[in-house]
């Protein structure tokens, strides 16, 4: 029988509703919960000898080889009134990049707890590249995909409509984030040094019925039907109507739970957030997965608890189960 676990290690900020709300559920199952996040910069030391390592956080002692739950959920949150305790912004830099490695150091160590997800799955399953590779493999249906700097074969694709993309979501211009749009090689006069750059995705642009952002906390699966189509604000990319009444709850058997939960599996993570498009012919594309997407909001929206299937999730192993 496995061991017992009575402790939840959360790297991340108690503010953010995601973590607060599934806390609410499940808090009180955990005798320790604890807090690791570099924008509420935590007192923490690791020590370590030749007989032994541990850590102080706030107060407390914690050994690493005692089994815990791990929850990495580092998405910044800021409280109303939190300011950066530097004002320079080189020094901003530092600041971060040093409690970034600090806190990657620790998360590595807990080698004997249950990772929701571990730092080097959100890593490996965050890539685009890999994510189509997964897909296509386990028998998604994926959209044609150009990813590169290389302006030939990307100007030379067959595709009616290209769909540029940035690689990353943490992609900004002009300060403002970049999301997908429909590019006309034709008309836009694309040079070979603009697009020689940096690497991007270039895809076949799909028509839409609607679409689905599916919620998979290990085999607990549920759907949000995205009617996109009904503006066109969201019709390209419905992150852009995030505000628009086009958010419902989808219970269809459509979607393939076996196959989700096998993709979860190759990319060794135990939860995801899903993105696909369903044809008018009920073809299904898979987009992306998201190992640390957002799902409260639309949850709340809908009325859908996800709260509570991701808790559930989380206790799986208390009590050695």
């Amino acid at each position: 029988m496995s061991r017992a676990i009575d402790t939840l290690i959360v790297f991340g900020q108690e503010c953010d509703p995601h973590i607060s709300r599934t806390l609410k559920v499940c808090g009180h199952k955990f005798k320790h919960v604890h807090f690791i996040n570099y924008y509420d910069m935590p007192k923490v030391t690791y020590c370590i000898s030749n007989k032994k390592s541990f850590m102080h956080l706030n107060g407390h002692i914690i050994e690493f080889d005692e089994p815990s739950i791990i929850w990495n959920r580092m998405k910044p949150c800021f409280k109303p009134d939190w300011k950066h305790p530097l004002e320079e912004v080189q020094s901003q830099k530092h600041w971060k990049s040093q409690w970034i490695d600090y806190i990657l150091g620790l998360n590595h160590l807990f080698n004997n707890s249950q990772h929701y997800n571990s730092v080097d799955g959100i890593r490996l399953a965050e890539n685009k590249l890999y994510q189509l590779y997964i897909a296509r493999t386990l028998g998604f249906v994926i959209p044609d995909t150009l990813i590169g700097n290389d302006i030939d074969p990307i100007a030379a694709a067959s595709f009616q409509h290209r769909l540029f993309k940035p690689l990353t979501s943490e992609v900004y211009i002009d300060e403002q984030a970049a999301f997908a749009s429909i590019i006309d090689w034709d008309t836009m006069n694309i040079t070979s040094e603009e697009v020689a750059i940096c690497p991007a995705i270039y895809q076949l642009y799909e028509e839409k019925d609607f679409e689905l952002r599916t919620f998979a906390f290990g085999d607990r699966i549920m759907s949000v039907k995205i009617d996109s189509q009904k503006n066109n604000i969201s019709t390209i990319d419905w992150r852009l109507g995030h505000r628009l009444d086009i958010f419902t709850k989808f219970e269809s058997e459509i979607l393939d739970h076996e196959m989700i939960v096998r993709y979860l599996e190759a990319m060794g993570i135990k939860y995801g957030v899903f993105d696909f498009i369903v044809q008018k012919d009920g073809e299904i594309i898979f987009l992306e997965c998201n190992p640390d997407g957002q799902w409260l909001g639309y949850s709340d929206h809908c009325g859908m608890n996800a709260e509570v299937a991701f808790a559930d999730m989380l206790c799986e192993r208390i009590n050695g189960n």
